[in-house]
């Protein structure tokens, strides 16, 4: 993989279930991208030092139907886009150790490309990134 050309890192929020090991799964999987975590208590100051104004946030679908989700946001957020990435399965492969598994990756890189090409799409034409076209 190349080193990424974007100079906004991505982000991971964690409302404290299972965000450092989906950390560690987003590291193994991107391992030239520029992370940050953080962790609930800590995510309005890290929104308000979003320059771009625009969030995006990977998380299981359950979570994002959350009423905690859509708390936090209101909380948090409201002064900025939220652009989610709902990651069906991945938890499930990452709970069972399946951290630098082919399909982990192979769903990751799916789902991280979604984001940022909703993310970006506004913004640019873009065609599919290289560094996430399939071999």
């Amino acid at each position: 993989m190349t080193q990424s050309g974007c100079e906004n890192p991505i982000g991971v929020f964690d409302s404290g279930v299972g965000g450092l090991t989906i950390l560690r799964a987003v590291r193994q999987a991107l391992p030239c991208e520029n992370l940050v975590y953080v962790a609930e208590p800590a995510a309005k100051p890290a929104v308000a030092a979003t320059r771009s104004g625009v969030v995006g946030v990977l998380a299981t679908p359950a979570t994002l139907a959350s009423a905690r989700y859509r708390s936090l946001i209101k909380r948090v957020a409201a002064s900025i886009q939220v652009v989610a990435q709902p990651c069906a399965g991945l938890a499930e492969h990452i709970e069972r150790g399946d951290l630098d598994g082919e399909r982990t990756e192979q769903l990751l890189r799916g789902f991280v490309e979604s984001l940022l090409m909703e993310l970006w799409a506004p913004h640019a034409r873009l065609q599919r990134l290289p560094e996430f076209q399939s071999n």
